[in-house]
């Protein structure tokens, strides 16, 4: 009997037949199969649960998450401060925030079955608001499997007409300027009200930072060395900013530095912002050759 939850048990029959035997020596890239989701929607713990599934499996898993490459705090303060208008960038998460050409290096070194070092990344660090705090070693050559996670894991850049196109769109629906996010909680499904508390060259500057992840051949999230993707959807969008409080309030219980209720609502937004727009196009929707996992 598969002690697995539910949720990792559906993911894993459709990838184990995908998955060759495992074996100690591997010599093809390690197969990799990325996980998205909005904030709070269970990505680490669903992460934890394959790997220990696979784990017990025979197959050598490894995790990598966008956060593990979030800039150190001194160049994100760098970045805030070289661009002190574009709310976008005065906290992690956004494109931009994290180490692309690090993340590329390391997913490089594991599909060339090399030793790498990955950074941890400390989330309660600098009073919740994190910090890189060192390193772990990876022997690649042992490495089979590799789940790469993360909340814009299957987003495209849009590129600056299409960024223009959907700021239009929101400024036809909700009036230049916007209403208040309190006037529209509950009463629309599209979320793209959020676009305009941005300026459009602030949001057209962090989907170019998105194209530095995905480029082709060359980006950490590039989609070519994808085998498998899968999506963690939210019924109501208003639900992370509640699964991310409890996450900030559990690491308070546990003596840990965490951001307050605001900072939570600040960051959620920010973080979320092209999940909450549906801006960007998800290409396990219309992927050829892939198959939807949907729970």
């Amino acid at each position: 009997m598969d002690p697995s939850p539910p949720t990792t048990t559906l993911i894993l029959s459709h990838i184990l037949p995908l998955l060759p035997p495992p074996t100690p020596h591997p010599t093809t890239p390690p197969f990799t199969l990325a996980l998205s989701g909005v904030q709070g929607s269970g990505k680490s713990t669903l992460t934890a649960s394959l790997l220990l599934a696979l784990s017990s499996r025979g197959y050598t898993p490894l995790a990598l998450s966008l956060d593990d490459f979030y800039l150190p705090f001194s160049e994100l303060q760098s970045l805030a401060h070289a661009h002190p208008g574009n709310k976008l960038l005065q906290q992690r998460g956004q494109p931009g925030t994290h180490d692309a050409l690090l993340a590329a290096e390391v997913v490089r070194g594991l599909r060339g079955r090399e030793e790498v070092r990955v950074p941890v990344y400390d989330k309660a660090g600098r009073g919740g608001r994190g910090d890189r705090s060192g390193w772990r070693g990876v022997e690649g050559g042992k490495v089979d499997v590799v789940v790469v996670e993360g909340w814009c894991v299957g987003f495209l850049p849009l590129g600056e007409v299409g960024v223009g196109g959907v700021y239009a769109e929101a400024e036809r629906e909700f009036g230049e300027g916007g209403l208040g996010k309190s006037e529209l909680k509950g009463k629309r499904a599209t979320g793209r009200e959020v676009l305009l508390e941005h300026g459009v060259g602030d949001l057209v500057f962090v989907d170019g930072m998105l194209g530095g992840y995905t480029r082709g051949g060359e980006g950490f999230l590039d989609v070519g060395a994808w085998d498998a993707v899968v999506h963690l959807d939210a019924e109501r969008l208003e639900w992370v900013y509640g699964w991310r409080v409890e996450q900030e309030r559990g690491l308070r219980g546990r003596g840990g530095g965490s951001m307050t209720d605001e900072e939570v609502e600040a960051f959620g937004e920010l973080g979320s912002l092209f999940v909450l727009c549906g801006s960007f196009p998800f290409l396990y929707l219309d992927w050829e050759g892939r198959e939807e996992v949907a729970g």
